[in-house]
């Protein structure tokens, strides 16, 4: 089973570098199960177009879940 799980953060001013470089270290991923990572930095300018989800969820709800079909490799 193929599995994939976003997790959002918020690097420090002036950290960006440190933490990047802290991810191409790939001995912190020797956990079991673990096969790729990626980081993935986002745009956040289109937070203020996106409507809130109500229920105190705000305007983007995670979500994780197998990977069922990859198409490209």
């Amino acid at each position: 089973m193929t599995a994939m799980n976003i997790v959002h953060m918020r690097v420090k001013p002036g950290r960006e570098a440190d933490y990047i470089a802290n991810h191409r270290n790939a001995a912190q991923f020797d956990m079991p199960g673990i096969r790729r990572a990626w980081v993935v930095k986002s745009l956040d300018g289109m937070r203020d177009m996106l409507e809130d989800l109500g229920g105190g969820r705000g305007v983007t709800e995670p979500y994780s879940g197998e990977v069922t079909v990859e198409i490209g490799r």
